[in-house]
């Protein structure tokens, strides 16, 4: 291996264990929806992601993934200070204080974004919905009642976002999402009721969105025990 590669190699192995201890293992293995599998190895992981790395770069080819509505801001921002570190073009420098400013715009509107107490990143409108249904949960279907305390259900597949119980006794799952659902939201769902089928009498789903695409709605179709529901809102104001 050439001194550069080497150099490089050690720099995108760095950055790997930085990531890492953030608890961001982008190479290690996983089961396909995130939930990392088998015996940690970060040396072998940071030495794949640094292969995969420079073929990319080489090539050209970098894969980003679908962002969603609320992100989309903050992802523009976060490729163009990208764009600008890798060019080193900076309004008449060389050096990166224009990027770092792109940079730090993106982290800014991320946390404008996020609620304090949001859950791993979770955005503030959608906690938002999530309080504003807790306390009349009722509206969403008569007879319902919460069972998980007054907080979100962890789960070996994920976090409920409100566990309930219906007039039958049945378990009834609610996922609150803000924007467009797609199909994943209905996996999603649907891997929360498959783990509590196993100790409930009975589980069924309620998926509350802002919209639901044709995707959503095609893999919902088959599904009997899980309803859709599109939320809306309205102010009220108090008169003097």
């Amino acid at each position: 291996m050439s001194p550069l590669y080497k150099e490089m190699y050690e720099e995108l192995e760095t950055a790997y264990s930085l990531m890492a201890e953030a608890r961001y293992r982008p190479a290690a293995p996983s089961d396909g929806c995130g939930v990392i599998t088998g015996t940690p190895n970060l040396a072998a992981e940071s030495l794949a992601y640094a292969q995969r790395w420079a073929e990319e770069e080489d090539k050209g080819r970098f894969f980003i993934g679908r962002c969603r509505r609320e992100n989309r801001v903050a992802t523009v921002l976060a490729v163009e200070a990208a764009r600008l570190l890798c060019a080193r073009i900076l309004g008449g420098t060389k050096d990166n204080r224009l990027a770092l400013r792109v940079l730090k715009t993106a982290v800014s509107v991320v946390e404008r974004g996020m609620k304090p107490d949001s859950v791993e990143g979770r955005f503030g409108v959608e906690s938002d919905l999530q309080r504003a249904l807790r306390v009349q949960i009722e509206q969403l279907e008569p007879g319902l009642k919460i069972i998980d305390g007054g907080r979100e259900r962890t789960l070996e597949t994920g976090r409920v976002d409100i566990l309930a119980e219906d007039r039958e006794q049945n378990t009834v799952v609610i996922e609150l999402k803000t924007d467009e659902s797609d199909d994943r939201d209905v996996g999603q769902i649907l891997r929360y009721m498959g783990e509590l089928a196993t100790s409930a009498k009975q589980v069924r789903g309620i998926l509350v969105v802002g919209a639901f695409s044709q995707r959503a709605r095609t893999a919902a179709s088959q599904v009997n025990n899980l309803r859709l529901r599109e939320y809306r809102y309205n102010f009220v104001f108090a008169g003097s």
